[in-house]
């Protein structure tokens, strides 16, 4: 038996593929940048297929060999200044060693957060991290589900009462966070996976001190504006409440709001309205005023979010809005106004018979 670098499922060795996922070694496109599957790490884990890319790193598919268990393993790459040696060795250009350095630590420190937090459900639970092949690497339980993105391949957009439900769990996870004075740094929606009954948010942000323009070691998310590219955790805060903005605006019209620096003057992103697409109208108007404002000084909590995305307006629950009394009355006129023609033409027949 063999272990499948694609699901580590065990399978027979003379087949050609995994029976399971259909992966095969034989025909895996590897990414230059990746690890090639079934690399050691730590005398520990297996490093398996990789699955994501993002500005702070790459996720594979790992197998920890302690627990006999599937788990991810994440490791610090920065696409931008980073590159591998010999398939293994992580190093940068002498450019940007120094601001290479100042990430790795930064993202160790980021792990050291988060591997403390045991109390929260909403989070992909961190369990080991290490430094080896030059950088840096954590561990987190592997979450049987899918990404917002995988979903939003298969069904684009979602219903409004749908994606409403699911961004009031990230808000709630992200309150607990901040309770903790701990930001996420990095939402989108690969990072947030939806399994049969919860909300999981995984692959953090990396804050460093260098390049305060940016307030990041490379180009983040396209979800988190560059004007909010700050070092403070106040600043990142508030960039996951725009990413929460920007995320159910992606989930409600299937369009990317593209950030507020690279508009034209007095440029906006349109309304779902506009697009043709049905939303809760105080909601609406609390989101496009969030996304067709400047971050910088738009004044908004994770709470006055949560009340944009569910409070702001009683006439709506589980996605649905109250009967118009309007259209009651109406209704009641016509069955009036019917009950009585009946009653004329019962009245005729009897006469005429």
């Amino acid at each position: 038996m063999v272990k499948c670098m694609g699901c580590m499922r065990d399978y027979p060795a003379q087949a050609r593929e995994c029976p399971y996922c259909g992966y095969s070694k034989m025909t895996d496109q590897i990414n230059r940048f990746s690890h090639r599957p079934g690399t050691a790490l730590s005398e520990r884990y297996i490093i398996g297929k990789a699955f994501h890319q993002d500005p702070v790193g790459i996720s594979y598919i790992g197998w920890d060999n302690l627990i006999e268990k599937k788990a991810v393993i994440k490791e610090y790459f920065p696409e931008q200044i980073a590159f591998r040696i010999d398939g293994r060795e992580v190093a940068s250009d002498p450019r940007w060693e120094k601001l290479y350095e100042s990430g790795k630590r930064a993202f160790f420190r980021e792990i050291e957060n988060w591997s403390h937090i045991d109390e929260i459900d909403g989070i992909g639970r961190v369990y080991d991290h290490m430094m080896q092949y030059g950088t840096v690497y954590y561990v987190r339980e592997y979450i049987n589900g899918e990404t917002i993105g995988e979903i939003l391949e298969q069904e684009n957009p979602l219903l409004f009462s749908q994606a409403r439900r699911w961004m009031k769990q990230v808000i709630q996870t992200l309150l607990q966070l901040q309770q903790k004075g701990i930001a996420h740094g990095n939402l989108s929606v690969d990072n947030i996976i939806v399994t049969e009954d919860q909300i999981k948010l995984v692959n953090f942000g990396v804050r460093v001190n260098e390049n305060k323009a940016r307030g990041r070691l490379f180009e983040g998310s396209p979800y988190i504006p560059e004007e909010l590219y700050e070092d403070t955790i106040s600043f990142w805060q508030k960039a996951d409440v725009y990413a929460v903005a920007a995320i159910f605006y992606r989930m409600i019209t299937g369009q990317m709001p593209y950030p507020y620096a690279h508009r034209k003057k007095n440029e906006r992103i349109k309304a779902p309205f506009e697009l043709g697409i049905w939303a809760q109208p105080d909601t609406e108007k609390g989101l496009m005023s969030i996304l067709n404002s400047d971050p910088r000084k738009k004044e908004i909590t994770l709470k006055k979010m949560e009340q944009i995305l569910w409070q702001t307006n009683q006439k709506m629950r589980d996605g649905k809005r109250k009967e118009d009394k309007s259209r009651q009355y109406f209704l009641s006129l016509l069955v009036g106004i019917e009950s009585v023609i009946a009653v004329v033409l019962a009245i005729i027949l009897i006469l005429l018979w």
